[in-house]
Order: C-alpha cells, then structure tokens, then sequence
C-alpha cells in the first residue's frame, strides 16, 4: 500500500486549467484586499479622519486613495509581477535538472 502511495505521490500530472485557475485565483485575492483596504479606509474618513482633519475633504481623499492605487499598481506590474515569475522559470529549471550522481 505504501508503495503504491509513494508511487502515486511522486508523479507530478499536468491538469489542464488547474494552474490558470489558481493563478486567477491567487490575483484576485490581491485585487480584494486592494478593495477591502480602500473600504476600511473610507471608513476611517468618514467615522475619524474628517471629524479630526476637517480641511481634509472627501476629494482630498479620493485623490490620495487614487494616487496610492496607481503607485501600488505600478510597483506590483513592475517589479513583483515580473519577479515571481522568474522565481518560477528558476523552480522549473530546477526540476527538469538532471540530478547528479556521486
């Protein structure tokens, strides 16, 4: 029984749409916490921010949320975007590597 596990275990299968799935998935879990901290934070504005800063209106504040988005975006399609799949292409190159005996 072990031996058919381990068998079993140490086949990797390719799925067809099973990593285009995940990898959807795995976005748009970023995009959703993006959208819940942009809930929170007009919380914030309208149960804190604006009682404390009154000359910080509601436009202010769309416009920092805005420009914090874009900043946010552009680093994540730069520089993580481009890096976890290097990342990736390494692990891949890794495991297609012949292993070495001796």
């Amino acid at each position: 029984m072990l031996k058919r596990v381990k068998k079993f275990l140490g086949r990797q299968k390719v799925v067809r749409g099973v990593g285009e799935f995940k990898e959807t998935l795995a976005q748009m879990m970023f995009w959703g916490t993006i959208v819940n901290f942009t809930m929170i934070a007009g919380t914030f504005y309208y149960t804190t921010l604006r009682h404390v800063i009154p000359w910080f209106d509601l436009k202010m504040f769309v416009a920092v949320v805005i420009v914090g988005s874009v900043v946010i975006y552009i680093i994540e399609f730069k520089f993580i975007v481009p890096s976890i799949w290097a990342f990736r292409g390494k692990q891949m190159d890794l495991r297609n590597e012949p292993k070495e005996k001796g």
